[in-house]
Protein backbone atom coordinates (compact mmCIF):
# COMPACT_ATOMS: atom_id res chain seq x y z
CA UNK A 1 0.00 0.00 0.00
CA UNK A 2 0.82 3.40 -0.75
CA UNK A 3 1.77 6.00 2.16
CA UNK A 4 -0.70 8.85 1.32
CA UNK A 5 2.77 11.04 2.58
CA UNK A 6 4.86 9.34 -0.38
CA UNK A 7 1.86 10.59 -2.51
CA UNK A 8 1.80 13.96 -1.76
CA UNK A 9 5.60 14.14 -2.37
CA UNK A 10 5.38 12.49 -5.16
CA UNK A 11 2.67 15.10 -6.76
CA UNK A 12 4.95 18.06 -5.30
CA UNK A 13 8.13 17.03 -6.85
CA UNK A 14 6.21 16.25 -9.99
CA UNK A 15 4.97 20.18 -9.96
CA UNK A 16 8.37 21.05 -10.31
CA UNK A 17 10.29 21.96 -13.11
CA UNK A 18 13.93 20.77 -13.37
CA UNK A 19 14.35 24.42 -14.81
CA UNK A 20 15.43 26.18 -11.41
CA UNK A 21 13.73 29.60 -13.52
CA UNK A 22 10.38 28.03 -13.70
CA UNK A 23 10.13 27.21 -10.02
CA UNK A 24 9.79 29.86 -6.86
CA UNK A 25 12.56 31.55 -7.12
CA UNK A 26 12.83 32.52 -3.63
CA UNK A 27 13.88 28.51 -2.84
CA UNK A 28 16.73 28.32 -5.30
CA UNK A 29 17.78 32.01 -3.81
CA UNK A 30 17.76 30.94 0.04
CA UNK A 31 18.86 27.24 -1.09
CA UNK A 32 21.06 26.23 1.54
CA UNK A 33 21.93 22.68 0.38
CA UNK A 34 25.51 23.04 -1.25
CA UNK A 35 27.39 19.73 -3.10
CA UNK A 36 29.95 20.29 0.16
CA UNK A 37 27.31 20.03 2.93
CA UNK A 38 24.99 17.96 1.13
CA UNK A 39 25.09 16.31 -2.24
CA UNK A 40 28.74 14.63 -1.64
CA UNK A 41 27.27 12.75 1.54
CA UNK A 42 23.84 12.32 0.10
CA UNK A 43 25.98 10.37 -3.12
CA UNK A 44 28.19 8.62 -0.40
CA UNK A 45 25.19 7.20 1.29
CA UNK A 46 23.01 6.32 -1.53
CA UNK A 47 25.06 6.02 -4.86
CA UNK A 48 28.51 5.37 -4.41
CA UNK A 49 28.36 2.21 -3.50
CA UNK A 50 27.57 1.26 -7.08
CA UNK A 51 28.50 4.19 -8.83
CA UNK A 52 31.86 4.90 -8.12
CA UNK A 53 35.42 5.22 -10.73
CA UNK A 54 37.17 3.02 -8.05
CA UNK A 55 34.79 0.14 -8.37
CA UNK A 56 35.05 -2.58 -11.35
CA UNK A 57 33.02 -5.60 -12.29
CA UNK A 58 31.00 -7.24 -10.08
CA UNK A 59 31.26 -4.40 -7.54
CA UNK A 60 29.16 -2.10 -9.44
CA UNK A 61 26.18 -4.20 -8.48
CA UNK A 62 25.49 -3.57 -12.49
CA UNK A 63 25.68 0.18 -12.23
CA UNK A 64 27.35 0.83 -16.10
CA UNK A 65 30.81 1.73 -16.21
CA UNK A 66 31.74 5.31 -16.28
CA UNK A 67 28.23 5.98 -15.02
CA UNK A 68 30.07 7.59 -11.68
CA UNK A 69 29.13 9.84 -9.16
CA UNK A 70 32.74 10.73 -7.11
CA UNK A 71 32.75 14.08 -8.41
CA UNK A 72 30.83 17.51 -8.20
CA UNK A 73 31.25 17.67 -12.10
CA UNK A 74 30.36 14.20 -12.49
CA UNK A 75 26.92 14.84 -10.65
CA UNK A 76 26.57 18.08 -12.29
CA UNK A 77 26.74 16.05 -15.85
CA UNK A 78 23.74 13.63 -15.02
CA UNK A 79 21.63 15.83 -13.27
CA UNK A 80 18.42 15.25 -14.76
CA UNK A 81 19.12 11.01 -14.55
CA UNK A 82 19.81 11.39 -11.31
CA UNK A 83 16.84 13.43 -10.07
CA UNK A 84 14.66 10.97 -12.43
CA UNK A 85 16.09 7.93 -10.72
CA UNK A 86 15.89 8.78 -7.58
CA UNK A 87 12.93 10.50 -7.43
CA UNK A 88 11.16 7.52 -9.07
CA UNK A 89 12.24 5.56 -6.40
CA UNK A 90 13.81 3.00 -8.57
CA UNK A 91 17.71 4.29 -7.24
CA UNK A 92 19.25 2.95 -5.09
CA UNK A 93 17.64 -0.16 -5.94
CA UNK A 94 15.10 -1.62 -3.58
CA UNK A 95 17.13 -4.42 -2.79
CA UNK A 96 19.39 -1.94 -0.54
CA UNK A 97 18.51 -1.93 2.93
CA UNK A 98 19.15 2.30 3.32
CA UNK A 99 16.95 4.14 0.92
CA UNK A 100 16.35 8.01 0.96
CA UNK A 101 14.28 9.29 3.34
CA UNK A 102 10.87 11.44 1.94
CA UNK A 103 12.75 14.77 3.37
CA UNK A 104 15.72 13.66 2.06
CA UNK A 105 14.06 13.10 -1.59
CA UNK A 106 12.52 16.39 -1.46
CA UNK A 107 15.83 18.02 -0.56
CA UNK A 108 17.94 16.38 -3.71
CA UNK A 109 15.03 16.88 -5.73
CA UNK A 110 14.84 20.79 -4.68
CA UNK A 111 19.36 20.63 -4.75
CA UNK A 112 19.07 19.62 -8.22
CA UNK A 113 16.36 22.02 -9.70
CA UNK A 114 18.24 24.21 -8.53
CA UNK A 115 21.23 23.49 -10.37
CA UNK A 116 23.28 21.42 -7.62
CA UNK A 117 25.34 24.30 -6.44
Amino acid sequence: MIKPALVSLVLALAACSSDPAANDASSCDTLTLSYDNFGAAFMTSFCNDCHSASLSGGQRQAAPTGIDFDTHEDVLARLERIRARTIEGTMPPFRFPERPSEEQLADVALWIDCGAP
